[in-house]
């Protein structure tokens, strides 16, 4: 079992740090005219508001619960509401990382394909309002639709609240397979196919300036998807097993570690975005050199006006 003093840090810090930087990328891609409407930033935005409300909401509640080291004490409804936000935040940051990494073909082969407003709006928005829309309606039904007396007391230990038309039936499967496997597994190829594409046009073009753009968009998709594998992979197959048939008994001390592991993927996502947009880092460079400047003018103004006091 992971220490309740270790994960009490461990997430704070982490949150911490991570909100800052959700906050600033999310800032500077807003307020800049030309990052805003860039349409391979248009993702980033969305799943960075997802990470800012999954940091500001639902990570200070494991805070308070595991400082104090006793359940919140509250109606069930709060616990219900919370448990939906949590797993419906988490499997939306998934998808849209699968249709990040799908896109990706779009903008750098196809992207006279968005030349129109019209496909614009069915290629590149309708996806992002559908993958919304439709998990919000699947939970609700899933988490309010069927009345449960499944205990909230595991997920109030750090593990997970199992809805009991997912409690190792058809429906949870489903859940499994479509919201998690199949966006991982549309990560992997994905990826791996837009390295492969990317490398053949390189060696057959032999364009520098559209090679620069090619890697940048390479390097965020390889990126996403590389935190979302790494850091998903254990929760995966441990309810792949649970589904299954494995005892919960069994797989309940591996899904606590699991579920502690996959909130890395929130944690991680700010900062892979950050690194892998050139634009933000030149302007918080630039913000770095003009206040080191001012500095460093008011310094000699401030001792020129002082010799000449005395």
């Amino acid at each position: 079992m992971i220490s309740h003093t270790l994960r009490f840090w461990y997430f704070l810090c982490c949150d911490a740090l991570s909100l800052t930087c959700a906050i600033y990328t999310l800032y500077v891609l807003l307020s800049n005219r030309i990052l805003r409407r860039a349409l391979n930033n248009h993702i980033f935005i969305v799943i960075l508001f997802i990470v800012i409300l999954y940091e500001m909401i639902n990570i200070p509640f494991f805070l308070r619960n595991t400082f104090y080291d006793t359940p919140w004490l509250t109606s069930k409804d709060v616990y219900l509401f919370w448990t939906f936000f949590d797993y419906l935040l988490f499997v939306l940051q998934i998808e849209l990382f699968a249709w990040a990494t799908l896109e990706r073909h779009i903008l750098i082969f196809h992207d006279q394909w968005l030349i129109t407003k019209r496909n614009r709006f069915l290629l590149h928005y309708l996806p992002i309002i559908i993958i919304i829309i439709c998990n919000i309606i699947f939970y609700i039904v899933v988490y309010y639709g069927v009345p449960c007396d499944t205990s909230f007391d595991d997920f109030l230990r750090g593990s997970i609240y199992i809805p009991c038309i997912f409690y190792q039936t058809i429906l949870g499967s489903f859940d499994l397979f479509v919201k998690q496997i199949i966006p991982t597994l549309i990560m992997i190829i994905a990826s791996f196919t837009l390295i492969v594409r990317v490398a053949k046009q390189k060696a057959r073009a032999q364009q520098m300036f559209r090679w620069k753009k090619y890697r940048k968009l390479t390097i965020q998709s390889i990126s996403i998807s590389a935190i979302c594998i790494l850091f998903n992979s254990p929760w995966i197959f441990t309810t792949l097993a649970f589904q299954c048939g494995a005892p919960l008994h069994v797989v309940l001390p591996i899904l606590i570690y699991s579920n502690f592991i996959y909130y890395n993927i929130t944690f991680c996502f700010p900062f892979v975005c950050y690194l892998t947009l050139p634009e933000l880092r030149k302007k918080l460079k630039i913000s770095i050199w003009h206040s080191r400047n001012r500095r460093q003018q008011i310094g000699p103004t401030q001792n020129r006006m002082n010799t000449e006091r005395t």
